[in-house]
């Protein structure tokens, strides 16, 4: 049963590694501006008139609301909030997932820590259970490697959560910042046209 046991606990933590590795803070945020600009389309239902409907064009970007048709389906043009227009295809799986799962830039990182915590209770779960000395040191050096994937896929999230989603604080920070940019850029000038 401790066999079984630690290969579930050994697989499971290998994935997290894997996924961690495959999908840094930076990949996280090209696929959330990837879903902004692609946006999504939703069936509409088949039975009703509707005055104005466009054929779907693959090099057209289509705004908010608009009512496309595309191998004979109605869709829905439904763009993120930050751009008005949808660029993905009607119908397209893909594009739609795409676009479900990343629009939100901490969806993916939030299920992540979701899926870390659950694997670090489990363990502790096990901890609790065992009486062998080698299963506890076994079961507490993979209890600290979840622990710190934990903390990066935490980290991973605040950091997007903050860039897309910044606090009072945060833009305060940003304005002076850029003050002090601006001030510096003109001391500069000035030291330079007095040079000349």
């Amino acid at each position: 049963m401790w066999i079984f046991e630690l290969f579930i606990i050994v697989a499971l933590t290998s994935f997290s590694l894997y996924i961690a590795f495959l999908i840094p803070i930076h990949y996280l945020d090209l696929f959330h501006k990837n879903a902004v600009h692609l946006g999504c389309f939703e069936k509409l239902p088949e039975n009703e008139y509707r005055a104005k409907v466009q054929k779907w064009e693959p090099y057209y970007e289509y705004k908010a609301n608009t009512i496309v048709e595309h191998n004979g389906i109605q869709y829905l043009a439904i763009p993120h909030e930050l751009v008005n227009s949808c660029v993905a295809e009607p119908g397209n799986i893909s594009h739609y997932l795409c676009y479900k799962l990343n629009a939100d830039p901490v969806l993916i990182p939030n299920i992540l820590i979701f899926y870390q915590a659950f694997l670090i209770a489990f363990q502790f779960w096990m901890l609790c259970l065992t009486i062998d000395w080698q299963h506890i040191v076994t079961l507490v050096l993979l209890m600290f490697a979840n622990f710190l994937l934990l903390a990066k896929f935490f980290k991973d999230r605040v950091v997007l959560g903050r860039i897309h989603n910044p606090t009072f604080e945060d833009m305060k920070l940003i304005s002076e910042l850029k003050n002090e940019l601006s001030i510096t850029l003109m001391k500069e000038k000035q030291r330079v046209y007095n040079k000349e």
